[in-house]
C-alpha cells in the first residue's frame, strides 16, 4: 500500500511539474518580450562584443517586416534593419538605458499564429533616474514563424479620454 501511495504521489508531482513548466505560447511570448527588452537595454561601459551580441539577439526576435511606431510625431521604423540601427545608437544618445516590462497581458488568436500583448514599459536612462513620462503602455503584435514568436509591430497604446 505504501509503495502505491509513493508511486501515485510521484506521478502526480511529475504531471504537475510538467504542466507548470511546459512552454505554452503565452510563456514563450512573455519570454520573447522580456528578451527583446533586455536586448534594447544598454548597460554602462558595454564592450563592443557584448553590444554586437545584444543587437544580434534583438534582430533574431524581430520579423523581417517589423514596424515600430514610436509616437510623438517620430517617424515609423518599417523594417528590422532600421529598428536594429536605432537600437545600436541608443547608448551613444542617452548613455546607459534600461527597458523594463511589467503588467504584461497576452492574447493569442485561436489559430495560434498571431498574438497581441500589452505591457507597461518603463525606460530608465542615465542611471536610476526615471522621469514621469518614461512609463508607457505599449501594444505588441507578434507572429509565429516556424514555431518561434517574432515581434511584428510595436506602438504606444492610446490613452482613453473621457468626453
Amino acid at each position: 500500500m505504501t509503495r502505491r501511495l509513493v508511486t501515485a504521489v510521484a506521478v502526480t508531482a511529475a504531471i504537475a511539474a510538467a504542466w507548470w513548466l511546459w512552454p505554452t505560447d503565452t510563456r514563450r511570448i512573455r519570454s520573447r518580450l522580456t528578451s527583446l527588452a533586455s536586448a534594447v537595454s544598454v548597460p554602462a561601459g558595454e564592450p563592443d562584443l557584448q553590444r554586437v551580441t545584444r543587437l544580434a539577439a534583438l534582430a533574431r526576435g524581430l520579423a523581417l517586416d517589423v514596424s515600430l511606431h514610436p509616437g510623438d510625431g517620430m517617424p515609423i521604423l518599417a523594417d528590422r534593419d532600421a529598428v536594429v540601427a536605432l537600437a545600436s545608437r541608443l547608448g551613444s544618445i542617452g548613455g546607459p538605458t534600461s527597458i523594463e516590462l511589467s503588467n504584461i497581458e497576452i492574447d493569442v488568436d485561436a489559430d495560434g499564429r498571431d498574438a497581441v500583448a500589452t505591457a507597461l514599459v518603463r525606460v530608465r536612462t542615465g542611471g536610476d533616474a526615471v522621469r514621469p513620462l518614461d512609463n508607457h503602455v505599449v501594444r505588441f503584435e507578434l507572429v509565429k514563424v516556424d514555431g518561434d514568436w517574432l515581434l511584428r509591430r510595436a506602438a504606444p497604446e492610446q490613452a482613453l479620454v473621457r468626453p
